[in-house]
């Protein structure tokens, strides 16, 4: 059988040979599965209209591809782990590219929502494993600046996702929004088959399928859960009933895993106080971040009463400060170790989000955006030495499920901070609407944007808050880092 680029470069005794040739080829597959989760929003007024169906129905668009990646991350990380990496990354990439095929082809709504169950699929298996792939391409003491380019390619998929999308959309048709990225898809399949190193799994053990149901149930439950009840109230039947199969999967899974000889989630590695403080640091992190991503659009454009557009350009200082600083603390985290710069990027975070809180109607812009050039370089400078550091944490043969649990906690925060943010901001909002509805001072346009503003402030106090616990979670990590 004809070997491989990698594979002859390691039988020459160079095993790192190839690594920026594999960055390149994971950092593509990557950047195509960021891309989809913020490229296909901008189409879906238009998508609503063609296939004549409406906004409850529409958004299963976004949260079937949601759902699906959140469930599955670990179950593929576990599987690499058993079977090899390079195979459930490259089926990954072949059903992703698959998907996308099948969603710009899809004539109704319901084929929509089914072919972005397909894209989930092979995107959790790409994102589970992509941080695995790059860290193990490059030797312990490149792998921050590795881990840091990926995050950069992270960033740059979610600034370019609206512009693309729009783009294509006005150009030629929603459609291509999904058609244009196949051919690259293809290409990242390509790549991976052509460069990656086929290396052995754990050999034959047996894969924990009920462990496996159990974590998809209770974390997809959680998702759907935190995602919607803001929409269908935290207090209705159908948020209850999600949030109490989601606390009934969660202990049926950890009963399970507990009595399993070959669990999918070996609850002992939560003992290896690095990959516990890493790995909550991740989660706390994206769960003070997202508060951003929500409540600053409605603030650019409601209260401080820009466009849609220029609110969006507005937003580019926190990724572009992050994808800056990101490669750089990489870099230096893999001379001095992530404790320090991880912590110290989350108590950046804590002040940058502490800063907007103090946000008025009035504020000018540059003041806006030196806050959220503050929060993205927290984010860069904390998160490459934190991934660096979850997956060193185990050894080599767990990499895949260091990995996926990476990827589970950016998704879970990104989720639960959107939903504590804006629990937080609407019932503040409501609060000082009433407050200052007292005071009889205010006409009906003033109060909503005092409202507002106090809601807004409100809730980044309380993101703040949680990202302060990052700190304490940060700090308080192990220096142990098994090779």
């Amino acid at each position: 059988m004809q070997q491989g680029v990698a594979q002859q470069a390691v039988a020459a005794g160079q095993p790192y040979a190839n690594r920026w040739a594999i960055l390149a080829a994971v950092g593509l597959g990557t950047y195509l599965c960021v891309l989809d989760s913020s490229i296909v929003n901008i189409s879906l007024p238009t998508i609503t209209r063609e296939l004549r169906t409406d906004l409850t129905t529409i958004q299963w668009v976004v949260m079937a591809y949601l759902l699906v990646i959140t469930g599955l991350l670990l179950t593929f990380g576990r599987l690499a782990d058993l079977i090899g990496r390079k195979p459930v990354y490259m089926v990954g990439m072949a059903v992703f590219t698959l998907g996308t095929l099948a969603c710009g082809l899809t004539q109704s709504v319901e084929q929509l929502v089914a072919t972005r169950v397909c894209q989930g699929v092979g995107a959790a298996m790409v994102m589970a494993l992509s941080p695995a792939l790059t860290a193990s391409a490059f030797p312990p003491t490149e792998r921050g600046k590795a881990l840091g380019i990926n995050a950069t390619i992270v960033a740059l998929g979610g600034i370019s996702g609206p512009v693309l999308g729009g783009l294509l959309q006005d150009a030629l048709d929603w459609r291509w929004v999904f058609l244009f990225r196949v051919p690259f898809g293809l290409l990242a399949t390509f790549l991976a088959w052509r460069l990656l190193t086929a290396q052995p799994g754990l050999g034959r053990r047996r894969f924990d399928l009920p462990g496996g149901a159990l974590l998809f149930l209770w974390l997809a439950a959680l998702t759907l859960g935190l995602n919607q009840g803001r929409n269908l109230g935290w207090d209705s039947p159908a948020t209850l009933g999600l949030f109490a199969a989601a606390l009934m999967g969660f202990f049926l899974f950890v009963t399970v895993e507990l009595r399993t000889p070959e669990p999918m989630l070996d609850l002992s590695l939560f003992r290896v106080r690095l990959f516990s403080a890493a790995s909550a640091s991740s989660l706390l992190m994206f769960m003070a971040q997202f508060a951003v991503s929500l409540l600053m659009p409605f603030y650019l454009v409601q209260a401080a009463g820009y466009s849609p557009r220029d609110a969006g350009l507005m937003l580019l200082p926190l990724p572009l400060a992050m994808s800056v600083v990101a490669p750089l603390s990489g870099s230096l985290s893999d001379r001095i170790g992530s404790r320090l710069l991880s912590t110290a990027g989350m108590a950046l975070i804590c002040l940058g989000l502490f800063a907007l809180s103090r946000l008025d109607a009035g504020t000018p812009y540059p003041e806006v955006a030196l806050r959220l050039a503050a929060v993205g370089s927290g984010a860069g400078l904390f998160g490459s030495p934190n991934n660096s550091a979850l997956l060193g944490s185990l050894p080599r043969s767990l990499m895949g499920i260091a990995s996926g649990m990476q990827a589970t906690m950016r998704n879970l925060g990104m989720v639960v901070g959107t939903a504590i943010s804006g629990a937080v901001w609407t019932g503040r909002m409501a609060y000082h609407a009433a407050e200052l509805a007292q005071g009889g001072e205010l006409d009906q346009a003033a109060l909503q944007v005092r409202a507002f503003v106090g809601g807004f402030q409100d809730a980044l106090v309380v993101s703040a808050l949680i990202c302060s616990l990052g700190v304490l979670t940060s700090l308080v990590r192990g220096k142990q880092q098994a090779e």
